[in-house]
C-alpha cells in the first residue's frame, strides 16, 4: 500500500509541474503580468523567470529520478525542492485572498482568477509531494517493480530478455490509473471553479489598489489629445504578446465608427503590425505613461473625460470586459467624433 500511495503521490507532483512548466513557456509573459497586477514582488519579470526555471529543473530531474533505479536521493531532493516551491505558490495566494488584491492566478496560459481554488490546489500538491518525500524509498519507478524483501534491498531489476513481471504491469496500472483519476478530479474541480468564478464576475473584479483613483488629473492629457476631445477618452495599455490585448484591441477598432468615445491605444516599446492598419490612434514608446497612468499590468483600460480627470481605472481580463466598460461610458452623438488616425512614437500624425 505504501508504494502505491508514494508512487501516486511522486507521479502526480512531476506530472504537474511538468504540465507547469509547458503551459508557462507557452506564454512567458503571463506568469510576469501576473506578479505585476499583484503588486507585491519588486521585480516581476526576474522572479518569473526563476520560477519558470525552477519548475523545469524539478520536473525534468524528476523525470531522470524516475528512471533512476536505487537513486533515493535524487528522488528526494526532488521532492523536497516540489514541497518548497508548491508550499511557496499556496502561501503566496492566501497572501494574496487575505489582503484583498485581485488579478489573474498566473498558473496557465489563460488569464485565470486567483480563487480560492488555486491556493487549495497548490497546498494539496505541497502534500502530496511531503507524502511522497515521507515515502521515497517505497516509489516503483519506471523499469523496476518492488518485491518483498529485506528495507535495504526491496528493488529487483528486470533481467535483459526477460518478460514483462504480471505483479509490475498490475502496480504499474494501478498507479497509472490512481495518478489519472486524481488529475481528472483537479481538472473538473478547477473547470467547475472557474466557471462559478466567471458567472459571478470575479474575473472583472477590480482590485482597488492599481490604476489612478476616479477625479486624478490623467497625466500628459494634452499629448493625448492635443485637440480637446468632444467625448470620454479610453487609453489603452497593451503588449504585443499578451492575447487578450489582441482581442481588446479588435474591440476598441470595432468601436471607433460609432462615435460616443476616442481611443488612445499605448504601448510600452514597438507597437505590433497588427495595430497599423487599424482605424485607432496607436502611440508606441509609452513606458512614461504606463508608470504615470499605474497600469502595471495588459490590457490596461483608464477612461478620462474631456475636462482631463480620470473616470475609471481597471485591469482588462477578456474582450468581453472592455466592452461592458465601454457601454457604461458609451453615449452616441449624431455630430460624434469620426475615427481616429494612427500617430508614431511622438503622437504625431503618421
Amino acid at each position: 500500500m505504501s508504494a502505491l500511495l508514494a508512487s501516486v503521490a511522486t507521479y502526480t507532483v512531476v506530472f504537474t509541474l511538468l504540465a507547469a512548466t509547458a503551459e508557462h513557456l507557452s506564454q512567458p509573459g503571463a506568469l510576469a503580468r501576473a506578479l505585476a497586477a499583484h503588486r507585491v514582488v519588486a521585480a516581476p519579470g526576474p522572479v518569473a523567470v526563476l520560477v519558470i526555471a525552477a519548475e523545469g529543473v524539478l520536473a525534468g530531474t524528476g523525470v531522470v529520478a524516475l528512471r533512476a533505479e536505487g537513486d533515493r536521493g535524487l528522488r528526494t531532493a526532488v521532492l523536497l525542492g516540489s514541497a518548497m516551491l508548491l508550499g511557496l505558490y499556496a502561501a503566496y495566494g492566501l497572501h494574496l485572498r487575505s489582503t484583498g488584491r485581485g488579478g489573474p492566478c498566473g498558473c496557465s496560459r489563460l488569464e485565470l482568477p486567483m480563487t480560492g481554488w488555486v491556493v487549495a490546489r497548490a497546498a494539496v500538491l505541497a502534500g502530496l509531494a511531503l507524502v511522497g518525500l515521507s515515502l521515497s524509498g517505497s516509489v516503483v519507478v519506471v523499469g523496476c517493480t518492488t518485491r518483498p524483501g529485506p528495507p535495504t534491498d526491496r528493488t529487483v531489476l528486470r533481467a535483459r530478455g526477460r518478460g514483462a513481471d504480471p505483479d509490475e504491469l498490475q502496480t504499474s496500472a494501478l498507479i497509472l490509473s490512481w495518478i489519472a483519476i486524481l488529475l481528472l478530479a483537479l481538472v473538473v474541480s478547477g473547470l467547475v471553479r472557474q466557471v462559478h468564478a466567471l458567472s459571478s464576475g470575479m474575473v472583472q473584479r477590480r482590485p482597488e489598489s492599481v490604476g489612478l483613483p476616479p477625479g486624478t488629473p490623467a497625466p500628459g492629457f494634452a499629448g493625448l489629445a492635443p485637440v480637446p476631445p468632444a467625448a470620454p477618452l479610453v487609453l489603452l495599455f497593451l503588449d504585443p504578446d499578451c492575447g487578450t490585448c489582441a482581442q481588446v484591441l479588435a474591440e476598441a477598432a470595432d468601436r471607433v465608427g460609432r462615435g460616443g468615445l476616442e481611443f488612445r491605444i499605448l504601448y510600452r516599446d514597438d507597437a505590433p503590425a497588427r495595430a497599423a492598419g487599424l482605424p485607432v490612434t496607436v502611440l508606441a514608446g509609452q513606458a512614461e505613461l504606463f508608470d504615470r497612468y499605474d497600469a502595471v499590468a495588459t490590457p490596461f483600460a483608464t477612461v478620462v473625460d474631456r475636462s482631463g480627470r480620470v473616470l475609471r481605472a481597471e485591469p482588462l481580463g477578456s474582450r468581453a470586459a472592455l466592452r461592458r466598460l465601454l457601454d457604461e461610458f458609451d453615449n452616441p452623438s449624431p455630430g460624434g467624433p469620426g475615427p481616429a488616425v494612427a500617430t508614431d512614437r511622438q503622437g504625431g500624425r503618421a
